[in-house]
């Protein structure tokens, strides 16, 4: 399944950074300026990667193989990755948590039901949800 960018996504993601920034400009210490620097980097940063689809790192097409997980990212690197348990799959959010052999970092991919057609996010949903069942993992919510 090929991802698009999701501006949803996006909104919610400023959103929250927003919203943190608020907080720390609320709070009496003497760091707040750097503080909110680095909350707007991190927003940049994740909206960049997870919502806009624009980083090198992005993953911009997803195949599942059982378990398996085959991410093509925006650079053209290709990652066979396993299915973590922690996945969570919902009506209007899924996030694959993913881990390559190699690679004791996880990875994971944000789907909200604007980045991909919509059969296909359904279809995503049922097998994660129903497949992992079957194989004796708990069912998310």
């Amino acid at each position: 399944m090929t991802l698009r960018p999701s501006f949803r996504l996006a909104g919610l993601l400023a959103g929250m950074h927003c919203g943190a920034i608020f907080l720390i400009v609320l709070l009496p210490v003497p760091a707040k300026f750097w503080m909110a620097a680095l909350m707007m980097i991190s927003m940049v940063h994740t909206i960049m990667r997870h919502a806009l689809l624009a980083s090198p790192a992005s993953a911009v097409f997803l195949k599942m193989e059982g378990d398996v997980c085959l991410i093509v990212l925006k650079n053209g690197r290709e990652a066979r990755s396993t299915l973590l348990d922690s996945t969570y799959v919902s009506p209007y959010l899924t996030i694959l948590n993913l881990r390559e052999k190699k690679n004791p970092f996880s990875r994971s991919v944000i789907i909200l039901p604007d980045a991909v057609d919509r059969e296909e996010f359904r279809q995503l949903r049922v097998r994660l949800r129903w497949g992992r069942e079957l194989h004796g993992f708990p069912r998310s919510v």
